[in-house]
């Protein structure tokens, strides 16, 4: 009930308001379009918004500032299509595991150098402003917070990210709850809830392996540079920043698409948070719709993945697929496909 009310205190428009704070480096379009309601709305409630984005929300307001930064994500975008797209490899495939612990290094290099050594983040840093939350994805924005000594919001744009639901009292059965990004739903069977565990310790490990050596990274970078060294001191281990920290987590998710959990107060799903009022079509889509009898059906394949990048039997089983179907099938025009 805390965090709620901690929430709740950020929205509503009170005689002081707050400065917020939003660290989201490592992403696709996507997240983006699903943080930024947030922060107009933050800003129409008469609060302060410091955003470090890899894209511009496109605001024009007093009360907000904005730092664009790279996109970490974009240096492994092609690699990641390849590996899930083309080769078809699973979560679990070890060479996957093994090529993720490789490109870990040079993320947190490339965290270290272009966000956090960006000349007006560290300008941000040295004014030493008061901050009452860091809105962040994993463990990138966790120093900031240490730094400004702010709470953090964590925020999923995936669903109830397993290291998240942790940080605030969640812990994932995975006896029961499938794994995020394990490719079950449900009730599952005897090696199903293996794979699931597996998938689970693994990760688990993985994560806190990953953030000691995002700490050491940082900290090099951070003590090196003598303007930041005698502000900051030295950064604490990033998973003991985020668990003595994060207090509360907005989960991009339903229990339509996600499945339906108990979870406890400080999680809050707010899936579809981006949804606006809808405009009008395009008069060849308006036509299309008012023509199919049957109804038509939009398939989109994200910001990230392109149907070129599939194989052509994997693309030949989606088009068998929407061949049979009923109704007319939308799709983005895919080089090669009929």
């Amino acid at each position: 009930m805390l965090a709620i009310l901690f929430l709740t205190l950020l929205l509503l428009g009170t005689s002081s308001c707050h400065h917020i704070v939003f660290l989201h480096n490592f992403g696709t379009k996507s997240h983006l379009y699903q943080l930024f309601p947030l922060v107009e709305e933050l800003l129409d409630r008469g609060n302060t918004v410091t955003g470090v984005f890899y894209g511009s929300a496109g605001l024009t307001h007093p009360n907000y500032t904005e730092i664009l930064v790279p996109n970490q994500y974009e240096g492994i975008q092609n690699q990641i299509i390849n590996k899930f797209v083309t080769e078809g490899r699973k979560m679990y495939d070890p060479k996957l595991l093994w090529w993720g612990v490789n490109i870990w290094y040079q993320i947190n290099e490339d965290c270290a150098n272009q966000v956090y050594g960006h000349p007006q983040l560290v300008e941000f840093i040295l004014s030493r402003p008061s901050v009452q939350a860091v809105v962040t994805m994993l463990p990138f924005g966790a120093p900031l917070a240490h730094v400004l000594d702010a709470p953090i919001i964590q925020f999923s744009p995936t669903g109830p990210f397993f290291n998240m639901l942790e940080l605030v009292g969640n812990e994932l059965n995975p006896s029961v709850q499938p794994y995020l990004f394990s490719p079950f739903i449900e009730p599952l069977n005897f090696v199903q809830r293996f794979v699931n565990h597996f998938l689970y310790k693994i990760s688990c490990l993985g994560v806190r392996w990953f953030m000691g050596i995002g700490t050491k990274v940082l900290n090099e970078h951070l003590l090196a540079n003598p303007r930041l060294a005698g502000v900051v001191g030295e950064v604490a281990h990033v998973a003991d920043i985020m668990a003595n920290r994060t207090a509360l987590m907005l989960s991009c998710s339903h229990h339509v698409t996600h499945g339906s959990w108990q979870y406890s107060p400080n999680i809050i799903e707010v899936g579809g948070l981006h949804l606006k009022e809808p405009s009008p079509l395009p008069d060849h889509l308006q036509h299309l719709l008012d023509s199919s009898t049957q109804g038509v059906m939009l398939v989109s394949f994200g910001s990230t993945l392109s149907p070129s990048a599939m194989g052509e039997a994997r693309r030949d089983m989606f088009l068998r697929v929407f061949r049979s179907l009923p109704v007319q099938v939308g799709r983005p025009p895919a080089p090669a496909a009929p």
